[in-house]
């Protein structure tokens, strides 16, 4: 079975899951947690990830690394074991 490619980044903060579609980034979500809670800036517990396609919970990079490898979205990773948007899009 084809695995569907990442298309959505995602931040878990304060048990909280925020995602936008590509072209979005990471930072792009951090600065809407900013702008949504009023912080200036996000502390430690912030968790970059990426949302699973098939079952639409959030995974960590290291998670979505593997999963982007098993559907052919990417080759080699540039900062193993973690994934980053600008592998993807």
């Amino acid at each position: 079975m084809t695995r569907p490619p990442i298309t959505h980044v995602a931040v878990r903060y304060n048990g909280t899951v925020y995602s936008a579609p590509r072209p979005a980034r990471h930072h792009d979500l951090i600065r809407c947690i900013c702008e949504a809670t009023g912080a200036e800036e996000v502390d430690a517990t912030i968790n970059g990830g990426f949302i699973n396609p098939r079952t639409g919970d959030f995974m960590t990079r290291a998670q979505a690394a593997h999963y982007a490898k098993l559907a052919g979205q990417i080759g080699k990773l540039r900062y193993p074991p973690s994934l980053y948007s600008e592998e993807l899009w």
